[in-house]
Formats: C-alpha cells, structure tokens, sequence
C-alpha cells in the first residue's frame, strides 16, 4: 500500500493465515478496527509514511493495529517520516512489537511515530525495539566497576531485564598524535542511562591527575576519561586511562 485510504469498514485489513504487506504510505482511518494481526506468519512491514489511526470499535474504545498474539511483529523495512502515525494494542502485556526500530529509526523517538491504544500502557524502547509496556520512571541506585556503571531500578514494574542498565566507557580510537581518528571516548549506553551527563578528560602529570575538561584531548600524553551518574550521595563513576603516543618523527 502506497497511498489511497481504506476507512468504513468493520476491519480494514484482516490477516489471516500466510499473508505479506508492506504500507509506505496512504490512510487506514475511520473503521472498527484498523488492521487485525491474527497470524503468526505474517509479514508485515512498514516505512515512509503509514497512517493507521482513528480507528475506533463499537464501544468508541481505540482499535488500530491490533496484535490478536503477541508473537507477531511488525517490520521497520525503512524509516519512518514524521507524518507516520500508528496505534497500536494488543491481548497480551508487555508486548514487543517491532521488529527493525533502531536498524532504521535510532535516536529517533518512538512516541512521534506510535501511539498506544491501552490508555494504561505506553509505547517504550527496550534495547533496539519497541514495547507496549507499563508507564514507569526508573528509580536508579548507581554503583561502578572500573569502566562500567550499573544501574539497578528500585521501582516497581521496570521493564529493565533484571532491573538494571550497564554503562561502559572505552578509550577514543585516536592513540596517536595527528592520526584524524575521533578523540572521544566511547560510550555504551543500550538502555540510554546517560541522560545529561558529560564525559570529562583530565592529563595526567606525574602520579596525579590535572583539571578535568569536557574537551577531548589530542596531544600526545597520558590521559584519563571519565563519566559519572548520579546526584547527591547516589553517584558512581566509569573511567578508563590511556595514551596518545607521540607521532613518529
């Protein structure tokens, strides 16, 4: 489907058995029920810009991509414009329900994109997809290992496995002097954990460490990146050391 509308209908499309659809564009608005997901194997894959709103049953309750079983997804085959829209619900919770999110939409925030149904669910990002899972607002305890800060949840109904997040911080590929490779350290954040915080860089002079700086260092010499979360007496720190070699003469 690349344009057109499909809208007064009972169900607007209905998948049953082995069924393949891809949607770019056009409007499935205006029915009892969007899109019906009945059938494990179908494909159904979307980008551009699907719209599959407004779609509302008998008792005006909303009903737009409805996944019947929770192990149907839907395939992100391409970005998403912003003019994208899709509800989604389904009779199981939490569901992941994508398939190919931060393949074509990283950084990209899923609540422009998807909307849910369930007024007591919401869209979420677990790891590179997406989910119908309960509001939450992590209630992070912060402790660090060397180059890791783990972040455990101590809220109820997080959707973190186990409860917690890992944050790692790795030495920038630039060793040596006037090499062009990138200066910044490397941060990996799956659970987007960081929020505001800053990796800091401090050279090392003699036994001890001078001012830190936001600004990634280039010259040559010993050096040690570090980043902290936290606030107040909830803090943990990563850090990490290593040289910029003097380029050869």
């Amino acid at each position: 489907m690349t344009g057109g509308n499909i809208t007064n209908n009972g169900t607007g499309i209905a998948f049953r058995d082995s069924k393949n659809l891809t949607i770019t564009g056009g409007r499935i608005t205006g029915n009892y029920t969007g899109i019906r997901m009945t059938s494990y194997s179908a494909d159904f894959s979307v980008s551009g810009t699907p719209y599959i709103d407004d779609n509302r049953s008998l008792d005006n309750s909303k009903s737009n991509l409805y996944f019947v079983d929770n192990y149907i997804k839907l395939n992100i085959k391409g970005e998403l414009s912003e003019e994208a829209s899709i509800g989604v619900k389904s009779n199981n919770y939490p569901f992941i329900f994508t398939n190919g999110w931060n393949t074509y939409m990283s950084g990209k925030n899923p609540t422009d994109y998807f909307s849910s149904d369930n007024n007591n669910y919401s869209v979420l990002q677990e790891g590179n997809e997406l989910k119908l899972g309960l509001p939450h607002t992590h209630e992070f305890k912060y402790t660090s290992n060397g180059a890791t800060i783990t972040a455990e949840c101590t809220a109820a109904n997080c959707d973190l496995t186990g409860s917690k997040a890992t944050l790692t911080i790795a030495a920038p590929l630039h060793t040596t002097y006037g090499d062009g490779k990138d200066a910044a350290a490397k941060i990996t954040d799956a659970n987007v954990i960081q929020g505001d915080a800053k990796v800091v860089y401090q050279k090392k002079n003699g036994e001890s460490y001078g001012e830190a700086t936001e600004t990634a260092p280039t010259d040559a010499g010993d050096y040690k990146a570090s980043i902290t979360l936290g606030s107040g007496n909830n803090t943990a720190t990563a850090s990490v050391e290593y040289t910029i070699e003097k380029a050869d003469p």
